[in-house]
């Protein structure tokens, strides 16, 4: 089973999905340059058993001009601002 991302596209099997739509979207300013930034909250693992209980997580997409591809991070962090993320984990981003 081979999987692949490319921005704004999964495929699974050469079969081409289109990426799930974020739960919310939003910019922010950093060192003179907007990053745009797209986000899911409350994600399981697929082998997650149903409960109200369960851990959850959220995936951050970070886009920055300044960068070829997106930084992605999954974090159970649950920041008020979309920025907090990005700046606990920007040095992991390489060019």
């Amino acid at each position: 089973m081979a999987s692949t991302f490319v921005h704004g596209l999964n495929s699974r099997n050469d079969n081409i999905i289109p990426a799930t739509v974020a739960d919310e979207t939003s910019t922010f300013e950093f060192e003179k340059r907007t990053i745009k930034v797209s986000y899911w909250h409350n994600l399981v693992l697929s082998n997650t058993p149903v409960s109200d209980n369960a851990i959850t997580f959220s995936i951050y997409m970070y886009d920055d001009q300044d960068y070829k591809n997106p930084l992605i991070l999954a974090t159970d962090v649950k920041p008020k601002m979309a920025r907090t993320p990005y700046l606990l984990y920007n040095d992991r981003w390489t060019a």
